[in-house]
């Protein structure tokens, strides 16, 4: 335990740290004339992840993933990382070091401890495997269908193994708690109205779950990387709706990259783009504080270059633009289409009803005989949540205490 208590809070350190680097590499890319000194440090830790997953991936292209000159190259960014974290020291963010220090400590033991997703062994470490020992293979989705999804959380741990050792893939599992807790406790250090009533609906929402089945599945689960990317879009993505002053350019930025990560570790997430669509249309057309559809443009040609580099990817290793989508295949000598039209309907099938077969996808009938009857209680402690959330946001809310103190005065 000793040793997890030591190790794990460097390894968010590390990601930390590589995720400043980069914010710095982009903010110099985008030009901006007004940009962020400053960013959550929950968010830094996950732009961390994403642009190693993003540099394993490019690598890839080129070479296998056990390669010393990847690991020379992450730690050069470590260290480029750490003398920006120095110079731009702000003593005001010693209260957020703090923060992420004690979450890290905290939830180190889980760090140590964690057992492999249930499909782990059944392709998630035998794709990383072909990561670390081969250059991207052409077609290889017709090996085993599930190469095909080829999430980036496989392109982060591929690196991360230690001989036979997979204790790092434990500890980047519990790196996605730890930064979406200290992006939650930040949200509540700023105490912005509205993020903060979100945020804490986040936390009740949580605290609601079964644990077990819904955030400690193991390393090799795509699920929690994936939510958690996704609320945390949302959630940021909530910030920017209700600023007062104009967004800017990187700030439209970091919301498309967090967007793209969730996307790019489980592609059902594709849905965020909906929500971020909707923030953008919002601020430049109803909100009028200064936004412009220019800078908005502007802001997503990165995360267009980098969506551009990931179709090529799904290309190269399964014939499709967009796997497990059948309908997005090419007619090409490697396509993987009877394995993508297979998976896509087994997908579907286990998210209606798990270990059922396929009965799910010929009609309704499993939502009321399995669905509702299963997820009754999650429903029931969702909904108490929401009730909670919504009674707080109405009492810290500006326009709901004016509105109290209105009709009390009138009342007299």
């Amino acid at each position: 335990m000793i040793f997890n208590i030591i190790f794990f809070p460097l390894f968010i350190l590390a990601f930390v740290s590589l995720g400043s680097f980069f914010f710095e590499v982009i903010v110099k890319f985008t030009a901006n004339n007004k940009p962020i000194n400053q960013i959550d440090l929950g968010l830094t830790g996950f732009l961390g992840l994403f642009f190693t997953g993003l540099l394993n991936l490019t690598f890839n292209f080129f070479a296998p993933l056990n390669s010393p000159i990847l690991l020379i190259l992450i730690f050069i960014g470590i260290v480029l990382g750490v003398k920006i974290l120095v110079e731009k020291r702000d003593f005001s963010q010693s209260l957020r070091f703090n923060s992420l220090f004690a979450v890290s400590v905290i939830l180190a033991p889980l760090a140590g401890t964690m057992g492999v997703g249930y499909d782990g062994g059944l392709y998630h470490l035998p794709h990383q495997l072909w990561l670390r020992n081969e250059s991207i293979v052409i077609g290889l989705a017709n090996f085993h269908g599930r190469f095909g999804f080829g999430s980036l959380l496989e392109y982060i741990s591929s690196p991360l193994w230690l001989g036979n050792n997979f204790i790092l893939l434990s500890y980047l599992q519990v790196s996605f708690l730890v930064f979406f807790s200290a992006f939650l406790i930040n949200q509540v250090i700023d105490f912005q109205g509205r993020s903060l009533t979100l945020s804490i609906g986040i936390i009740v929402s949580l605290l609601s779950l079964p644990l077990r089945d819904y955030v400690l599945q193991g390393y090799t689960y795509t699920d929690l990387p994936a939510g958690i990317s996704f609320a945390s879009t949302f959630l940021y993505g909530w910030t920017i709706l209700n600023k007062q002053n104009q967004v800017f350019r990187n700030e439209y930025l970091l919301l498309f990259i967090l967007g793209l990560s969730a996307f790019f570790y489980k592609s059902s997430c594709v849905l965020i783009a909906l929500w971020c669509l909707f923030v953008v249309m919002y601020r430049i057309f109803y909100h009028k504080k200064g936004d412009t559809l220019y800078e908005c443009i502007n802001a997503a040609r990165l995360p267009l270059f980098i969506l551009a580099i990931w179709i090529f990817k799904n290309l190269i290793m399964t014939g499709c633009l967009l796997y497990p989508a059948s309908s997005s295949c090419l007619n090409l000598d490697w396509s993987s289409y009877s394995n993508a039209l297979n998976d896509s309907n087994w997908i579907t099938a286990w998210a209606r009803h798990p270990s059922s077969g396929l009965y799910s996808l010929e009609d309704s009938s499993w939502f009321l005989s399995w669905w509702l009857p299963h997820y009754s209680n999650l429903i029931k402690r969702l909904t108490v949540s929401g009730l909670i959330v919504g009674l707080f946001y109405l009492l810290i809310h500006p326009d709901f205490r004016s509105f109290s103190r209105l009709s009390g005065n009138e009342a007299v």
